[in-house]
């Protein structure tokens, strides 16, 4: 698998990018377009056009070549006899991709470390394991941070998103040195954490 992490800038403007614009699908273009704020339009916008480069990459085709479609809860994927997983996560100034020929379900999911309400948000969207987890631990923001991506990454992965609640699922054998994992289904998902100081949480998942 590989992980690429992206530092925006966010001095350009929007209308910087637009002759790039018609290489992106008309879903993309469309759903870019309903954005008001300037840097979410680039944020999204961008993770796009890298995500068709590595893409194009990979295949070795054209970037106008690559043309996506849509799973239920609205997972992109690509038709291909050599098998490309792919999955994109935005936060703050950054960028995460992660793409692999070879995992059937990839997901990826940074964040950036906002002050929040730990305490209360993980009371009300994680189980009770995982919320004793985060309060009994030393460092409350590093453990909120790193259950949220652990439950996004296999959200995403499996192709629901959020329209599963984040306590549907549980992480509740978690250890700072061993790697995680999920079983369901008959499946095994491995994941891996990365902190990188002092703002970003990245944690990503494959199954194979």
């Amino acid at each position: 698998m590989q992980i690429h992490l992206l530092n925006i800038d966010y001095c350009c403007d929007f209308n910087n990018y637009k002759s790039f614009y018609p290489i992106l699908d008309k879903e993309i273009r469309q759903k870019i377009s309903k954005f008001v704020n300037e840097d979410d339009k680039i944020r999204s916008f961008l993770s796009h056009l890298f995500l068709r480069y590595l893409i194009s990459c990979e295949l070795r085709c054209e970037l106008v070549d690559i043309k996506f479609k849509y799973g239920k809860y609205g997972k992109p994927y690509i038709d291909s006899e050599r098998g490309l997983a792919f999955n994109i996560s935005h936060s703050g100034k950054f960028i995460a991709i992660a793409i692999d020929m070879e995992s059937e379900e990839i997901g990826v999911d940074i964040q950036e470390c906002i002050k929040l309400d730990y305490k209360e948000l993980a009371s009300s969207f994680f189980t009770q394991q995982e919320y004793e987890y985060i309060t009994c631990q030393s460092n409350i923001k590093r453990n909120f941070f790193r259950i949220w991506t652990l439950k996004e990454s296999y959200l995403k992965a499996i192709g629901s998103g959020l329209y599963a609640p984040l306590n549907s699922i549980c992480f509740s054998s978690i250890n700072n040195n061993i790697k995680p994992y999920f079983e369901k289904n008959n499946k095994t998902y491995y994941f891996h954490s990365e902190f990188i100081p002092p703002i970003i949480y990245c944690q990503c998942i494959n199954n194979k």
